[in-house]
This record gives structure tokens, sequence and C-alpha cells, in this order.
């Protein structure tokens, strides 16, 4: 529970719970890759296919309602060719996909998440694999109420466009601070790193 105040200014408070870690096994990373060759001049361009498919299993609680939230953040190497400093970019969603325990309460369930990359490099320059950083969070209530609210306005496509210029309706943003506006949630975040081929 926090509370503010100042001076001239109504108080406020929010008040959440900071969830148990997530129990999760058999993390893995399956990658299917294909590569073909173009020769051009003097140089030859490769191009890269790669399916690529997250696997772990997540054990749940039971007879507790209990809210996750997962992340995915993919590392491109930047600068010259001794340089590994990554530059990391969230792979979609708003920071994250929500999601509550409803449809597997008290159960282990396994996730498979795959996404497909395509890109081309030639030969005389070293191809440097993408990192992936794979997040899973258990989060309180109320942090889910709130990405669940976010995800539905970064998703909406069309009707968010037309909601921003007042012609549809718009997403209410949730927010569980008494007084005020804002959000106090909690979070246990388990996390892994992989490489890809």
């Amino acid at each position: 529970r926090l509370v503010a105040s100042r001076n001239g200014f109504k108080e406020v408070e929010a008040v959440t719970e900071v969830p148990r870690p997530c129990s999760v096994s058999g993390f893995e990373l399956q990658q299917e890759s294909v590569r073909d060759t173009t020769e051009w001049f003097d140089d030859a361009y490769i191009h890269l296919a790669q399916n690529n498919t997250v696997c772990f299993t997540l054990h749940d609680e039971p007879g507790e309602d209990n809210y996750y939230l997962i992340y995915f953040r993919q590392g491109n190497i930047w600068g010259g060719e001794n340089d590994t400093v990554y530059s990391w970019y969230k792979r979609q969603g708003y920071n994250g996909l929500a999601f509550s325990d409803e449809l597997f309460d008290g159960k282990s369930y396994q996730f498979k998440i795959p996404w497909k990359i395509s890109l081309s490099y030639t030969q005389s320059v070293d191809y440097t694999p993408y990192i992936y950083r794979c997040y899973l969070y258990s989060v309180s209530r109320s942090y889910y109420n709130y990405m669940k609210t976010m995800n539905d306005l970064y998703e909406s496509g069309f009707v968010g466009d037309l909601a921003e210029i007042g012609f549809a309706e718009p997403v209410r943003i949730y927010s569980n601070v008494e007084g005020g506006t804002g959000i106090l949630g909690g979070s246990c975040m388990e996390s892994w790193e992989f490489t890809s081929e």
C-alpha cells in the first residue's frame, strides 16, 4: 500500500500484491534454418529463412487466480565487425502479452510460441546471429488489468485510430489509484537468453 500526500492536494493511495514466482520447466528454443546462396560478381548473397519456436511448460498453482505477462526482445548487433554491442527491439505487442490462468487453472500448460525471420547478408561480411531474450512474469491482478487494457489499445488497429479522432469508443485505461490516476502493480520475473543459429 502506497500513500502520497502534499500540501494543497488531496491524498492518493494504491494497493497491490506481489505474486509468487513462476514455476517453469523444459525451456528450449527449436530452430529450423534454410540458407540459399546467390553468386553476385565477386561476392555471394546468403538468404536465411528461419522458423523459431520457444517451448516451455508453466506449472500453475491450483485454487487461486494467477496472472502472467510474457515479453520477447530481439538483439541485433550494432557497429563494426568487432563490436559486441546489441540494440534491443520488442518482438510484438505493447511491452508484452498479459494472460490469466482461466483456461488452465492448477494445471501444467505447455507453451509453443513460433515466429519467423528472413534476412540476407553477404559472404564477405561476418554473419552475427540474433540474440533473443524471453521474460516471463507472474503479475498482480492490477498489473494484469492495466497491461490488458494497454494491449487492447495497442492492438486495436483501425478501431484505435478511429477512437483517437473521436469516431469510436475509446479504450479506458485501467487505474487502481484512489483519488488519482495511475497504476501500482507487483511482479516476479523469470528470464532466458538464447542465440539463433
